[in-house]
């Protein structure tokens, strides 16, 4: 009777929840595969220089670009800076980190970048709703900043990860949910991003202060140290990743001898 049982259980083949985990378990890893892969594709120059052009962007849209259209400056007109900063860096942003893209041989630039397009709202929404839970101001005039700084913390966190990932839902897990990015590609969209976010908690200290100083006021201080985290934290991963080919490259002579 046993055996009778285990050949009709042989016959009837695995459950259809069984199926259903197997098929996850195998896109999961197909996708891990194609990150492997990428990130050993990508040279160590590439990446160097798509992070270090949109560093430069940032700092053109947020300082140089405002003050050569009539001086203007992130203390006194945030919101005028603000979209001339986005403005200037988001295109650049998007289609520099398309070109990391996963599955290009299938995926082209130009769609690509529109998905950063796609990620550039649901990165200002998250970004204003984190803002405002933690104490900006319910004003109009401070709701048209939130969602003006939105977009620039939107644009150095969300941006890069929609461009190169599209809804590849391990990546985003990994790189925002358990913050273990794998490979140089993703420490250069992970560092940058969690930087951004710290920059920009670490830089909301003095604003309670009764200093009475015009950059105290919301987003100024936000603003200041959502690009300084995010610059400080693209040097971090490019230093980084450069001890890592360089150790990669002395284990790879020493199997060589």
């Amino acid at each position: 009777m046993a055996e009778r049982a285990k050949v009709e259980r042989r016959k009837i083949g695995p459950s259809p929840k069984a199926v259903e985990e197997r098929a996850e378990e195998q896109i999961h890893a197909h996708v891990e595969e194609e990150v492997d892969q990428l990130s050993g594709s990508i040279s160590l120059l590439r990446l160097v220089c798509v992070q270090l052009v949109c560093g430069a962007a940032v700092l053109l849209g947020l300082w140089i670009v405002p003050y050569w259209m009539g001086g203007l400056s992130i203390v006194f007109q945030p919101v005028e800076t603000l979209r001339i900063c986005v403005a200037t860096a988001f295109p650049i942003v998007s289609f520099s980190f398309s070109m990391l893209r996963l599955q290009p041989d299938i995926c082209p630039v130009w769609w690509a970048a529109f998905r950063g397009f796609l990620g550039l709202p649901i990165g200002i929404l998250v970004a204003s709703f984190l803002a405002t839970v933690f104490g900006a101001p319910l004003s109009y005039e401070s709701a048209i900043r939130t969602l003006h700084w939105g977009a620039l913390v939107s644009t150095l966190t969300v941006v890069p990860v929609a461009a190169i990932a599209g809804g590849s839902w391990p990546i985003w897990h990994r790189l925002f949910a358990a913050t273990k990015p794998n490979g140089a590609l993703e420490l250069a969209l992970c560092l940058p991003a969690h930087g951004a976010a710290i920059g920009s908690w670490v830089g909301a200290w003095p604003m309670p202060l009764d200093w009475g100083r015009p950059w105290q006021e919301w987003p100024v201080c936000c603003t200041y140290g959502a690009v300084g985290g995010y610059l400080l934290s693209v040097l971090v991963s490019l230093f980084w990743n450069a001890i890592n080919v360089r150790h990669s490259t002395k284990e790879a002579r020493r199997k060589a001898k």
